[in-house]
């Protein structure tokens, strides 16, 4: 049991996949920000690629772990 254990259900903790799609995403939100605000298209458009590139990690870990939980059941 990892030190979180009594905090985190096995059942909702996040993949490697789902961890790094969350952090893309976010960075690529912040990109497109910074791209807004200071005016720069060349920025947003690398802040919304970042984003869509974060969403398919993450859904590619969620496949991951709903092929995981049938092969257990």
């Amino acid at each position: 049991m990892s030190q979180f254990g009594l905090f985190i259900n096995q059942k909702d903790s996040m993949n490697g996949s789902q961890i790094k799609g969350a952090w893309r995403s976010a960075l690529g939100r912040v990109q497109e920000h910074i791209g807004k605000t200071i005016g720069s298209a060349d920025q947003k458009a690398k802040g919304l690629l970042k984003q869509g590139q974060g969403k398919l990690l993450t859904a590619c870990g969620k496949v991951r772990d709903v092929l995981k939980n049938s092969k257990h059941s």
